[in-house]
């Protein structure tokens, strides 16, 4: 059934800056360069709209300075495809954004396909509120001079084509700005690890650092999604007596006593129909039932919100405690009269099953508000559990050779975490790499020490099973297989070499070397 306004508002800006859709990851890393540029102020682009991967063909043809022998063969146009820019599948005679390694490369991207829900608004606050020296060091790196700085040749390639194209400028002076993450923890977790990648800027090629950060936001933000419902939960079912998630707030890993730590069972294999796929697809699924939870509790808090803002004069950035507590605070008649009045003027919008449904409700003895809100959820919130479950699938990179996530196409399609060649290898060049003094080095982990950084740093169960399992001989022995699976996919990365028997004596090598100071 298709809810009007007010009934159908969503959005509580402390918890939804996301728009409910899948997110396009290259899409997501050009409009965060944009931000970190300007200053995260909403920008406008004058000058030329090129929306076809024809127009950008004929810019390196006839246009930009610095190509040579493109102008026949369709060899310009064959490249943007391969290597240059993101070709949308229902629409290949358009793309998204050309690959964003630098700055300029952000300039060339198309205004209708370009946008990425607001995601790169979410990675902006989370350095912003707790790491602003990386938003330093990531302005730093995105900017660049094609005629000072040697670049690799697709870099090279994009850097001349955005100099033909003018430069992006502030719409207006306001900033966008959100609260500070419900997660402090984990938005200190990705600042870190984007430093250890940044580190590597003078050994890695640009076009591949880019790629590691790619994968890392979002693979932080399906994870940030996956603890943030957790916390909506629980606020919203004590009625604002719990806290945000402050045990991980002076720390770059998720302490073991974080009462919204995920402990994600992650498979390492291939097979669907392995004991540890089927592990990991009963771990997802709990996840699933969270995700249901969460919407519930979110249409209750955005209802209180909304009675909030109209009776009581609660701004609409208001702490998640202060308006889950107004169901117990609030005059119960006043509460009481507000969601009548919403209750009636659905009946009207719906017609006669709302009433049937509203009675039922009330024969249990729920509120005028409760009943109001579990309406809402019957009639919506299987939709919003859809969306959601595609945002979550795009941030995860769902059944790609980077993501976190697979589901088979054929037979029960049921989702599970797979840790992919790609992520993992991110993974690895990320935990290779130690901080000593103000300088990096990297060095060889042992492959025990790697998985207890993955469960540590991110929640990632590999080779230790649940509390709920540990006595479990099938459970052990799925964890146990899942570890020789976890060092064939080392293999993949080609970070690793397996030189001995023994478990605790085979490390991961980095593949760039970082020697620290010099000096």
């Amino acid at each position: 059934m298709a809810l009007k306004s007010p009934h159908k508002d969503w959005r509580i800006e402390r918890v939804s800056a996301i728009d409910v859709k899948a997110v396009g990851l290259d899409q997501l890393l050009t409009n965060l360069w944009l931000r970190i540029l300007l200053g995260n102020r909403p920008w406008t682009r004058e000058g030329p709209a090129y929306r076809t991967v024809a127009d950008l063909a004929n810019l390196i043809e006839h246009q930009a300075a610095g190509f040579v022998g493109f102008h026949e063969g369709g060899i310009a146009e064959a490249w943007l495809r391969a290597d240059l820019c993101k070709i949308p599948k229902r629409k290949p005679t358009e793309f998204t954004v050309a690959r964003p390694v630098h700055e300029l490369a952000a300039r060339i991207r198309n205004p209708k396909e370009s946008g990425d829900s607001n995601a790169s608004l979410v990675i902006y606050e989370w350095l912003r509120h707790c790491a602003p020296p990386v938003l330093a060091a990531l302005a730093e790196f995105i900017r660049v001079d094609a005629k000072a700085e040697t670049l690799d040749l697709d870099s090279f390639a994009l850097a001349l084509m955005g100099q033909e194209l003018p430069p992006d400028v502030v719409k207006k002076d306001s900033p966008d700005a959100l609260p500070p993450p419900l997660s402090i923890g984990q938005a200190l977790v990705f600042a870190e690890d984007v430093t250890r990648l940044l580190a590597y800027r003078p050994v890695m090629p640009r076009a591949g650092l880019v790629e590691h950060l790619r994968r890392l936001v979002g693979f932080h933000l399906g994870l940030s999604m996956l603890r943030m419902m957790r916390i909506v939960v629980q606020i919203e079912r004590t009625g604002g007596a719990s806290e945000h998630c402050t045990y991980c707030s002076g720390a770059d890993v998720i302490e073991p006593m974080c009462k919204h730590r995920l402990n994600l069972i992650v498979d390492c294999g291939d097979d669907a129909r392995s004991d540890m796929s089927r592990l990991a697809e009963d771990c997802w699924l709990e996840n699933e039932d969270m995700l249901a939870r969460y919407v519930r509790s979110h249409i209750v808090l955005r209802k209180l919100l909304e009675f909030g803002k109209d009776m009581m004069g609660i701004k609409a950035d208001a702490q998640l405690e202060e308006i889950a507590a107004l169901e117990s605070t609030a005059s119960p008649d006043r509460l009481d009269a507000y969601f009548v009045q919403r209750l009636g003027s659905l009946e009207e919008e719906t017609g006669g099953d709302v009433t049937a449904r509203r009675e039922e409700y009330a024969a249990l003895g729920r509120s005028s508000f409760r009943t109001y809100a579990d309406l809402l959820a019957h009639y919506s919130g299987r939709r919003w559990v859809g969306y959601h479950r595609f945002l979550l699938d795009s941030l995860f990179g769902k059944n790609t050779g980077e993501g976190l996530l697979r589901q088979p196409l054929g037979g029960k399609r049921r989702r599970r975490a797979v840790l992919s060649a790609g992520i993992l290898e991110t993974l690895c060049t990320i935990a290779v790499v130690t901080r000593v003094d103000e300088s990096f080095v990297t060095r060889p982990v042992m492959v025990s020490d790697l998985v207890r950084s993955l469960e540590q740093r991110y929640g990632l169960l590999i080779t230790s099973p649940p509390a709920s399992g540990a006595d479990d001989p099938a459970v052990t022995r799925a964890f146990a297989m899942n570890a020789q699976r976890l060092k064939a996919r080392l293999r993949e990365t080609g970070m690793f070499v397996d030189l001995s028997d023994a478990f605790l004596a085979q490390t991961v090598r980095p593949r760039y070397l970082l020697l620290g100071d010099p000096s």
